[in-house]
């Protein structure tokens, strides 16, 4: 009996860690890409907003070519849970980019 109670203890320690400092995240994240396209704007945007469904697509002119840079960003609010999952977003992307 004495076991398990330590170890409940030992569970309910955790759990009280993992709240707190999921609330030490920031309340809101953003993620950004940015890519050249050998296009021009006019050749590229239709195909690239009918693909984007969230987030925000920008489209800047460099000489030939075309800078396009998505964004999404996204309100946590106090919601410690969602605050832990977007702190796994943000190095899901990093790793990908390597």
């Amino acid at each position: 009996m004495k076991s398990i109670k330590n170890i409940l203890v030992a569970l309910s320690g955790l759990v009280f860690i993992f709240i707190v400092v999921g609330y030490f995240f920031p309340n809101t994240r953003e993620i950004s890409k940015s890519l050249v396209i050998g296009a021009r704007k006019e050749h590229i945007q239709p195909m690239i907003n009918a693909v984007v469904w969230h987030g925000e697509v920008t489209f800047e002119t460099v000489g030939d070519n075309t800078k396009v840079t998505w964004t999404e960003s996204q309100d946590f609010g106090n919601n410690f849970i969602n605050k832990w999952l977007g702190s796994g977003l943000q190095q899901l992307k990093q790793m990908a980019e390597k």
